[in-house]
């Protein structure tokens, strides 16, 4: 059970999505402003240039959450093997979308 802490952090890590530091100041502005006084647009994802969740970001998850399965069912532990599951089918997602 020493992987149950790591396996929360992980989890908790990929489920906060990160959003660039432009965007939290936008909707700050716009949060903290009447409509008729903003006058930025806001961010769209086309224009970012950190845009996250491409393709070669669901290789990688896919290649990291098979390597995780093969080692959960390598030390014989059912949560690093479910995880990697799920990190896995993150990847897939990301790649086929």
């Amino acid at each position: 059970m020493r992987f149950f802490p790591l396996s929360v952090l992980l989890t908790a890590t990929l489920l906060v999505p990160v959003q660039p530091a432009g965007a939290q100041l936008t909707a700050s502005a716009t949060l903290r402003f009447p409509a008729s006084l903003a006058h930025e647009q806001p961010v769209l994802l086309v224009k970012d240039p950190y845009q996250h969740g491409t393709k070669h970001e669901g290789l990688a998850l896919l290649i990291v959450g098979a390597a995780g399965m093969v080692t959960g069912l390598i030390i014989d532990e059912p949560v690093v093997t479910i995880l990697s599951a799920g990190v896995g089918g993150l990847g897939l997602y990301l790649y086929l979308r």
